[in-house]
């Protein structure tokens, strides 16, 4: 302490504020009284412990606001992993800015496996596909904070026979933002909405044994049992949109059956269980069935895509985004490279023009 007055020091997170005080009151104000000095001296006092506070308000927003990252979706042993990696951009001025509210909110995004190339389960644990690098590449773009959240697809959009179909319990109830990869039908634009589409829709068509040994006509559905798996695009509305040229379109309930998976519906139709099931043209590759019969085309209005509640704000950055990326050259190199990366993987990806 010097020998010519007190000294305050007030420490703050940037640095600390001194202030010098004469050590003989009378020195404060010339013929000044006692009172009004120590009442001087108490206001300095309250100013520097104010800006202390805000200084240290400042530094503890600074502290806690998260980081923007891209998801990468590995095994499990990190928040990230190390999945299906994406090179970052380079450079800020290649990002989208998309100030607003939602900046610094956590994006989460159900995903699941449905053993082909756009998503699934790899040896390691993590998750892997086409969906997985578009998610990855679009989030970095935007310069967003996103995460997958592994579920059932029946907890995103949900049918059973008999019924018509609806939203699932956890986009409804906000278990994530959306689900990644969705088709856009007529009767899920009732009550969810979409983002731009990343890869384009498929035909729906029948699917029987090898050589079609119960002679099954497709354009005659009457006293037929037809299989669908729970979910899907390709459903008994579409089959009932087809009755043009389609005898006995608008199917019974004990006409048709749900099954809860691919595999599950497929088995159905090798063991006779059903006459033959229906779904998308992609659905049974590698399997032993054949399609039959004519394409049908209007199952789905719009192409895959991330399917969200109507009051969610994804699409506010997401398309803006993804309209970036699909005019450069990483959405074609994304799609390119699918085939090198999850070709062992059954399903044709078909990305959008």
């Amino acid at each position: 302490m010097a020998e010519s007055g007190a000294k305050y020091e007030e420490h703050t997170d940037s640095g600390s504020v001194n202030i010098q005080f004469p050590s003989d009151k009378s020195k404060m104000v010339s013929g000044g009284s006692s009172n009004g000095s120590d009442r001087s001296l108490l206001v300095v006092i309250a100013i520097v412990a104010v800006v202390a506070i805000i200084a240290l308000v400042i530094a503890i927003v600074g502290f806690t606001k998260p980081p923007k990252m891209t998801v990468n979706v590995g095994n499990g042993d990190s928040n990230t992993g190390s999945g299906s990696q994406v090179q970052p951009s380079t450079g800020d001025s290649q990002r989208t800015n998309t100030g607003g509210q939602d900046d610094d909110k956590t994006w989460v995004f159900a995903i699941g496996h449905d053993g082909t190339s756009l998503e699934y389960i790899h040896d390691d644990g993590g998750l892997r596909g086409f969906h997985v690098d578009i998610v990855n590449a679009v989030c970095d773009l935007a310069n967003k904070d996103c995460r997958f959240m592994f579920d059932v697809y029946g907890r995103c959009w949900d049918s059973e026979a008999g019924q018509l179909p609806r939203i699932g319990v956890g986009l409804a109830d906000g278990w994530y933002d959306a689900c990644t990869g969705w088709f856009a039908t007529y009767e899920r634009l009732r009550t969810v909405t979409f983002t731009h589409a990343f890869r384009k829709p498929f035909s729906a068509t029948f699917f029987v044994q090898a050589g079609n040994p119960r002679n099954f006509n497709w354009q005659n559905l009457t006293g037929k049992k037809i299989g669908i798996a729970d979910g899907w695009a390709a459903d008994e509305y579409c089959i009932k949109r087809n009755s043009d040229k389609i005898t006995g379109a608008e199917l019974s309930s004990d006409q048709m059956i749900h099954y809860p998976n691919v595999e599950s519906l497929d088995q159905a139709v090798l063991d006779g269980t059903v006459d033959a099931g229906f779904g998308n043209v992609n659905i049974f590759s590698g399997s032993a069935l054949e399609s039959i019969g004519q394409e049908i085309t209007n199952c789905m209005k719009d192409g895959g895509a991330m399917m969200s509640r109507k009051d969610n704000r994804l699409s506010d950055w997401w398309n803006p985004a993804f309209e970036r990326l699909k005019d450069s050259s990483r959405y074609r190199e994304i799609c390119n490279k699918a085939m090198e990366d999850h070709g062992h993987m059954p399903g044709e990806i078909l990305c959008v023009d």
